[in-house]
C-alpha cells in the first residue's frame, strides 16, 4: 500500500463478511461515530484492513447528506489508515472495520476526525 490511498480492494463488500462482522464483532462508540471491528488470523494474501462506512437512511433521508457524511468519514480514515494497515501486517492479522454514523445531525469534519482517530487508537490497543 503506497501513499495514503484507499483502494477499492480494501472496501468491505462481501455480504458474508459484513454479516459476520455485525454478529461477532466488538464495538466501541465515540460520538458521533460507532465502530464495529473483527480481528482474524489470515493467510498472507488477506492480511490488512477492510473497511465499511455506514450512514443510516432512517436518520438522513436525503442522499446528499448521507454521501457528505460518508465522504467525510472516508477522508479521515484514508489519512490515518496506514498506521492500522502496517500494524496488521506486522501482527499478520486481518481486521474488518465498520464505521457507523450515529448522530442525528451533520457534524463538522474536525468532530468526525477526533472521533475516528480515538476509535482507531482504541482498536490498535485491543489488537
Amino acid at each position: 500500500m503506497k501513499g495514503f490511498g484507499l483502494p477499492k480492494s480494501r472496501i468491505l463488500r462481501s455480504k458474508k463478511a459484513i454479516d459476520e462482522l455485525f454478529s461477532k464483532g466488538k464495538w466501541n462508540t465515540h460520538y458521533p461515530v460507532k465502530v464495529i471491528y473483527l480481528v482474524k488470523k489470515e493467510e498472507m494474501d488477506n492480511i490488512g484492513v477492510s473497511v465499511l462506512f455506514v450512514v443510516p437512511k432512517k436518520k438522513f433521508k436525503r442522499a446528499v447528506d448521507r454521501n457528505l457524511l460518508r465522504r467525510r468519514m472516508k477522508e479521515v480514515y484514508r489519512i490515518r489508515n496506514r498506521v492500522v494497515h502496517e500494524f496488521c501486517v506486522e501482527k499478520k492479522t486481518s481486521v474488518n472495520i465498520a464505521f457507523l454514523y450515529v448522530s442525528d445531525r451533520i457534524e463538522n469534519f474536525t468532530t468526525i476526525q477526533k472521533s475516528i482517530y480515538t476509535l482507531m487508537d482504541s482498536i490498535l490497543k485491543n489488537l
